[in-house]
């Protein structure tokens, strides 16, 4: 659904951590056009200061170089901040084998010191990011959350860590806090370069330059590649989830499975290149398949959104028909009276309406009584228009697949 129609008070201010690193960047630069202030937070030790001069000029953006295992930098940077974006890491499974102390001291204690700043200065909600390396060797795809296994690397120990932490500051100190489990990210501004580079723009920069690039195992392994722009939608819509939705983690990805090999071999084509690859070795730490389930998502970041977030009446009234309502709209087309009768009947929160059984009974009822009332006749006057083959021919589908026609005629026999 993207993000280009959400709202937040005019004077709203980000905070993005990382913000001079590929997601960061790409989410500073969506906070931008929208309109709203964002404050980048980045040591410069990924990240790259030509994504600080993009933006560098606009009134609404400010550069603040620091580091996050700073506590008293995390303070001043949080003064004043609606909203966190907590991107600011280490990446890279193979680096954290090698160097697990730094890690520990990036990924987790320089998390923690950003809770606690957003949590001192009452910021309003805290994203932060997580991976899908939490699922450590859990076999089963796709993934699913509260679904984990062994972890295989120290990066996924301290985003496991991470989380725990998030669970515990919206448990505790009431601080709305939203994982985001990302899954194989790419797109502009990402780096090609150096030992750890993502696997997609690794490629294409050696192929483009008519090099031979090292597939490590044998390029069966498979993974969920989810493009920057969909982790930007998450992120700004988490902003806005409910309070009900925090302390916990959610899959952002495509939710789909590519198989490296066959990655490879689209980008040859679509370069025109006749390479082969090298094989290498199995990397460790690296987990063989990726394969996101992304419901929860949907129905907490992305429900949030279309029902009592979206300020346009009719995209709103549109969304809701459609992942709430569903087929029963043939029936029930008032979107407001609809959800007034859910409101009234129905405990759980809004953001929790969709895929819920007691709602889809109450709709039943109420579109069963507007059948009664106009839809029964609606029926007839089809069925009067059909001619003797044609209603034969409908009937006949009809009874294949619904159970409750089917004994009706049979008591007749």
């Amino acid at each position: 659904m993207g993000y280009s129609n959400l709202k937040f008070d005019k004077d709203t201010v980000f905070l993005v951590t990382g913000g001079a690193g590929f997601i960061g960047s790409n989410l500073c630069e969506a906070i931008l056009k929208l309109g709203y202030k964002v404050k980048c937070l980045d040591n410069l030790s990924t990240g790259k200061q030509e994504n600080v001069d993009l933006f560098i000029s606009n009134p609404n953006y400010t550069f603040i170089k620091g580091d996050i295992t700073n506590l008293d930098t995390c303070m001043e940077a949080c003064k004043g901040v609606d909203y966190v974006l907590n991107q600011a890491a280490w990446g890279s499974v193979p680096r954290s084998i090698e160097m697990p102390l730094y890690y520990e001291e990036v990924n987790i204690r320089g998390t923690l010191n950003m809770m606690e700043a957003a949590r001192q200065n009452g910021v309003k909600k805290f994203v932060y990011a997580s991976s899908s390396s939490v699922y450590g060797d859990h076999p089963v795809l796709p993934k699913v959350e509260g679904q984990e296994g062994n972890l295989l690397s120290p990066y996924a120990l301290t985003k496991r860590v991470d989380e725990e932490y998030g669970k515990l500051y919206y448990k505790l100190y009431g601080l709305d806090t939203y994982g985001m489990r990302y899954f194989n990210v790419f797109g502009k501004r990402q780096d090609p370069n150096g030992a750890y580079a993502a696997v997609i723009p690794k490629f294409l920069k050696q192929l483009m330059a008519d090099e031979a690039p090292t597939i490590n195992g044998d390029g069966k392994q498979s993974r969920d590649f989810t493009y920057v722009e969909n982790v930007v939608e998450a992120n700004l819509k988490a902003c806005l989830a409910p309070h009900e939705a925090g302390g916990q983690a959610f899959n952002i990805a495509y939710g789909g499975r590519e198989y490296l090999i066959d990655i490879y071999h689209d980008m040859c084509n679509t370069l025109g290149k006749d390479i082969e690859p090298n094989f290498g070795p199995d990397r460790a730490g690296d987990i063989k398949h990726s394969n996101a389930d992304i419901t929860k998502a949907i129905n907490y970041l992305e429900a949030a959104m279309f029902y009592d977030r979206l300020n346009d009446p009719q995209e709103r009234d549109r969304c809701f028909m459609e992942r709430v309502v569903g087929d029963y709209a043939i029936m029930l087309k008032d979107a407001d009276s609809i959800r007034k009768s859910l409101i009234g009947s129905i405990p759980d929160k809004t953001y929790n309406w969709m895929d819920n059984s007691a709602v889809k009974n109450r709709l039943k009822v109420l579109a069963e009584k507007q059948y009664k009332l106009s839809g029964c006749e609606r029926v007839q006057a089809i069925i009067d228009k059909m001619d003797a083959t044609e209603l034969r021919r409908y009937l006949n589908e009809l009874i294949a697949d619904n159970l409750t026609v089917g004994l009706e005629i049979l008591k007749n026999e």
